[in-house]
């Protein structure tokens, strides 16, 4: 009796081992988080290089855009940034900064280098960081000669992932663009250029 039940238990178990069916399933289920968390990866990952592509591309255009002008306006900086919106769609703008800072060397020291507009005619936009009239401001060694002109904007992204956001901090993500006036000196403040005493 006692072999009878143990020669059932080893046919049972050689049953049960070489039953395949929902091997299928099993397996599945194993995978399953592994393909999901790859599929968020690749959604996130080309989210973020778009958007990057977006923030690059805004910065540049407004720096070639005023680098263009010979006269510009509080009002001419505002259809700037209504064009940023637009170039950043369908993502939001609301969270990238942008500031125009224009930028003389002096002509005895290339290296004192200040802002040269005051910030009335240049608003910003979102609140980023502004430069005064007259404020030092570093640009890259020998990028400006004595006496010249440059635009520069900076611009600051603060990046949230869509679907990992209650996971992650928000990614700051900071661009700037150098550009020469096509003319001598882009004038921001009806002065020929010349910088103002005051504001």
């Amino acid at each position: 009796m006692r072999r009878r039940y143990t020669l059932k238990m080893l046919l049972l178990k050689r049953r049960i081992i070489s039953d395949v069916s929902g091997l299928a399933a099993i397996e599945f289920a194993m995978i399953a988080p592994l393909l999901m968390i790859m599929l968020v990866g690749v959604v996130e990952i080309s989210r973020a290089i778009s958007m990057n592509r977006k923030f690059s591309m805004v910065t540049n255009t407004v720096a070639d855009l005023v680098s263009r002008e010979e006269n510009m306006t509080a009002a001419a900086v505002g259809t700037i940034n209504q064009i940023v919106t637009q170039i950043m769609k369908p993502y939001d703008s609301a969270d990238l900064n942008l500031a125009i800072v224009p930028v003389r060397a002096d002509p005895a020291d290339a290296n004192n280098v200040r802002v040269y507009a005051c910030l009335e005619n240049r608003p910003t936009l979102n609140g980023a960081n502004e430069f005064a009239l007259n404020e030092a401001y570093e640009v890259p060694a020998n990028m400006l000669p004595a006496g010249a002109t440059m635009i520069v904007v900076e611009a600051n992204y603060q990046y949230m992932p869509l679907m990992m956001g209650g996971l992650m901090q928000p990614i700051e993500w900071s661009d700037r663009a150098y550009r020469n006036p096509r003319k001598s000196c882009v004038d921001f403040d009806d002065t020929n250029c010349v910088t103002p005493v005051n504001c």
